[in-house]
């Protein structure tokens, strides 16, 4: 359906039509509990240096003074960054000045972003879907980690999550407000962490595919709604000019160039690889910490799986381009891809906390792919969406057992 004075397709695409079931709730439920059991589990095992700190200290005194931040920690660039994970750090702080009750915060953000990558799995692939990309997304070692740091990436994983939502339903599914919700939500989470500036590869492509559903006067209003969020930053940093700090001798050494790094970190961030290096660097081999490097067999099988399922999911996807579920598939291994492509080519050194707002990506072309190419290996047509193939393919084995 065309409307007529826009000549915009206002129809919108169909995602999974059914409702929740019993099942739907219990894994949702499963998952947010193993996922904030494993962050709030052991609440002293935190990680709390000079990053930790730098952000604290400005949330405490967002909290006794009541004025919020123009600006938030300087990053290593010398530029400093806006005050949004200020912002999102600083609640706990109003209660108390503890970094025990500001990690438990942290790791309740964490958990939600579980959550919400198992509502976004199920709503386009279905519950078996989101069962994996959840249970692989709650039990990720870098995930738990990040989640134990009170620090400014630490901020970013549910706001990231919630970005790529907010765009799949507001452009894939034609949700006019979503859109708003999306742009708004882009700015503020590249805003907690410059790293989040991928999703932008995101954000154009779901806007290109989705060409005649955008209301571009909704895209207006997070525009606007994304300048005034940017307007006390700009402020206090032309008040303030000497906030610009000297670039680290490792970026004015640093010279642009091609690099694997960024697999390497996005293999890493996935499996949880040389977690000790960053988590525990002064760790020796007898130390409980210390796990050994000599784990290539693990590594091959995780990327020849990620590698499998988005191949399945692209080649199913592109089948079903016109339909939510492939748009969105889509989506997803551009959200994985995008990481990767940007950073290859790398102006200034790059870190693997950069990848955070990676998850859950990997876990939801995983679970995506597992289950198309189950149903499809199945022989069942989705016609009914790949929700509807699993049944189809559950009800064939009970019947063969029978």
């Amino acid at each position: 359906m065309t409307d007529a004075r826009s000549g915009r397709d206002v129809s919108p695409r169909q995602a999974t039509p059914r409702p929740w079931r019993w099942y739907d709730f219990a894994g949702l439920f499963g998952v947010f509990a193993l996922a904030l059991a494993l962050r709030w589990g052991w609440p002293g095992v935190i990680d709390f240096k000079l990053d930790e700190a730098s952000a604290s200290r400005l949330a405490v005194v967002f909290a006794r003074d009541g004025w919020p931040p123009l600006y938030g920690v300087t990053s290593s660039t010398g530029i400093p960054t806006p005050p949004n994970a200020i912002w999102v750090l600083a609640p706990p702080y109003f209660l108390a000045p503890d970094p025990l009750l500001a990690t438990a915060w942290i790791a309740l953000l964490s958990a939600l972003s579980v959550a919400v990558g198992y509502w976004l799995a199920r709503r386009y692939f279905g519950f078996y879907a989101a069962l994996i990309t959840g249970l692989l997304h709650a039990v990720s070692p870098f995930s738990v980690y990040q989640a134990r740091k009170v620090w400014t990436p630490g901020t970013q994983p549910l706001f990231a999550v919630l970005t790529v939502a907010t765009g799949a339903v507001g452009f894939i599914e034609g949700r006019r407000r979503w859109q708003a919700a999306h742009v708004f939500l882009l700015a503020f989470t590249i805003g907690v962490h410059f790293s989040a500036l991928p999703l932008a590869l995101v954000t154009a492509f779901l806007v290109l595919a989705n060409w005649r559903r955008v209301d571009w006067r909704m895209v207006a209003l997070g525009v606007a709604g994304a300048v005034v969020l940017t307007v006390p930053f700009v402020v206090g940093v032309a008040r303030n000019p000497n906030i610009v700090m000297t670039q680290d001798a490792a970026i004015q050494d640093h010279q642009v160039r091609v690099s694997a790094q960024a697999l390497e970190y996005t293999v890493q961030n996935t499996a949880g690889y040389r977690l000790r290096e960053w988590g525990f660097p002064d760790a020796v081999p007898d130390h409980p910490a210390y796990v050994e490097d000599d784990v290539a067999f693990f590594l091959a099988l995780e990327v020849v799986f990620v590698v499998g399922a988005g191949v399945v999911l692209a080649a199913q996807s592109w089948r079903r381009r016109q339909a939510a579920e492939g748009v969105f598939g889509l989506t997803a291994l551009l959200w994985l891809v995008a990481y990767i492509v940007l950073f290859t080519v790398q102006w200034a050194p790059i870190f693997p906390h950069y990848y955070i707002a990676l998850w859950p990506a990997p876990y939801l072309v995983m679970g995506a792919g597992a289950t198309v190419g189950l149903a499809s290996v199945g022989g069942c047509v989705p016609a009914g969406g790949w929700q509807g193939a699993w049944r189809s393919l559950w009800r064939q084995s009970l019947a063969r057992r029978s």
